[in-house]
């Protein structure tokens, strides 16, 4: 992930098992674009490690049997593995431009620092996922988009540790509604705020399976961005003038998501 946006990495690689000296013979080649996905649970663990897979491709190009060859020694990655390569359609592999059935391996890497931070590309991944959440009718569907795109989000926190120039914020107010923008408006010229794409997702998606997840980003988030505005009130007079007003916000957000209803 990004996360550092948990950085997501995923290298995809595949070669042959079936051993063949003759140039008459073409192994099989994945045909699928599809992204590997990292499973959630994994990232948020920071679990990483590879998969090899073993696939029986069929003269018609379809998986018709897959084994895991060697695992990483997590079980949540080797299970991502397998229902992944389940999914992919390859172009079979030939002999004298005939295509036959044969075994071919895929090494599937799962690491979160492999892939760097793109900001088109994150701004373009959020805003399709935000897309299929609107569209999606069927709730699998919308919540595994939603799944989707909290990874993205903290991916781009963890770019943000790393790298936290101001310039960050025009792309989070480029994919959160106009009252998200509203909301935290005094915060953008002073801290990044990556806890506004949090907020959002909660303004957005209060039904979500990830609700209570989201919340304890938003409240961490929330707090380390009131001990930013100290730190910089030290140094900034400007920013000192307005302190004050800016972590009253904080705390009355704060005390929202931490209100606890009675008989709880």
């Amino acid at each position: 992930m990004i996360k550092r946006i948990p950085q997501i990495a995923l290298v995809f690689a595949m070669t042959a098992l079936l051993a063949c000296a003759s140039s008459r013979f073409r192994p099989a080649k994945v045909l699928s674009d599809v992204p590997l996905d990292y499973p959630l649970a994994a990232q948020l663990d920071k679990i990483e490690g590879q998969v090899v897979v073993g696939v029986f491709v069929n003269a018609d190009g379809r998986p018709e049997s897959v084994n895991i060859i060697k695992s990483s020694g997590h079980a949540v990655l080797d299970t991502a593995a397998f229902q992944f390569a389940q999914t992919l359609t390859f172009r079979p592999a030939m002999v004298d431009e005939k295509p036959i059935s044969s075994w071919t391996k895929l090494l599937l890497r799962y690491k979160l620092t492999d892939v760097f931070f793109e900001k088109q590309k994150w701004t373009q991944d959020v805003l399709y996922l935000q897309k299929l959440i609107r569209k999606s009718a069927a709730p699998n569907d919308k919540a595994e988009y939603q799944r989707k795109l909290y990874i993205r989000y903290v991916g781009l926190v963890e770019y943000v540790d790393k790298f936290d120039g101001l310039d960050i914020n025009y792309i989070i107010k480029g994919v959160v509604q106009k009252s998200t923008i509203s909301r935290w408006h005094d915060f953008w010229p002073e801290i990044v705020a990556p806890f506004a794409l949090f907020d959002d997702f909660l303004n957005q998606y209060p039904d979500s399976e990830l609700t209570e997840q989201v919340k304890e980003d938003l409240i961490r988030l929330l707090i380390k961005a009131e001990g930013d505005i100290r730190v910089k009130a030290l140094r900034s007079r400007k920013t000192s003038q307005k302190a004050t007003a800016l972590i009253d916000i904080i705390e009355s957000r704060l005390n929202e998501l931490q209100t606890i209803e009675p008989g709880v």
